[in-house]
């Protein structure tokens, strides 16, 4: 897979979409008619062929010449990005939808910092849909829908970094080293095994 290199992307970046999910996640869009609707990384078009005939699409895909991030304006996105891109393309999306976007991302994905992001832009979230789609490296996702509207976030947030009182953030720290340095022995244990057999 030379083209990963050639892209910059990261071999996990490259996981298609279940067209059942697919089918699942477009009729929760609130496009309107003749809206114009890019699937900003198309990947094989999954999304992109499905969407409704109402509306104007179109597509962009890195490993065909189509980068995103030329990409100047569309009212609407609706695709599954690459994760590892996510914290560069993001402010991206932001600038081009003039109507919201829809996005199949890993729940850890949704910070603090990108609500912060998404209400200075003048977005709002007005969906969120969980679901777990095995093989996407962790096992739950969330579409999440972004909408240029006065309705407002119906999510609070708060971007403070707080602290464990007294010594639990010591005890904390020294029980996740001990626990990577057992995780990481246990996979080279593992592997160890399994060049054996």
């Amino acid at each position: 897979m030379d083209w990963i290199a050639n892209c910059k992307l990261k071999k996990n970046d490259v996981i298609f979409t279940p067209l059942k999910v697919v089918k699942k996640l477009i009729p929760m869009m609130p496009f309107e008619v003749n809206d114009r609707v890019l699937d900003a990384w198309a990947g094989d078009k999954i999304f992109y062929n499905h969407y409704p005939s109402s509306i104007v699409k179109d597509w962009c895909e890195i490993r065909d010449g189509r980068d995103f991030l030329d990409y100047e304006e569309t009212d609407w996105i609706c695709s599954n990005p690459p994760y590892s891109k996510l914290k560069t393309h993001f402010p991206h999306i932001l600038k081009i939808c003039k109507k919201g976007f829809g996005l199949l991302i890993g729940y850890m994905n949704l910070s603090t910092a990108k609500m912060a992001m998404l209400n200075k832009a003048g977005f709002h979230i007005t969906h969120i849909h969980y679901l777990n789609i095995v093989g996407f490296g962790m096992t739950m996702s969330i579409f999440i829908i972004c909408e240029k509207i006065d309705k407002g976030n119906k999510l609070s947030y708060d971007n403070t970094r707080y602290q464990m009182d007294g010594d639990q953030g010591k005890n904390f720290k020294k029980k996740m080293k001990a626990y990577q340095a057992k995780y990481y022995k246990d996979i080279e244990k593992a592997r160890r095994a399994a060049k054996k057999k």
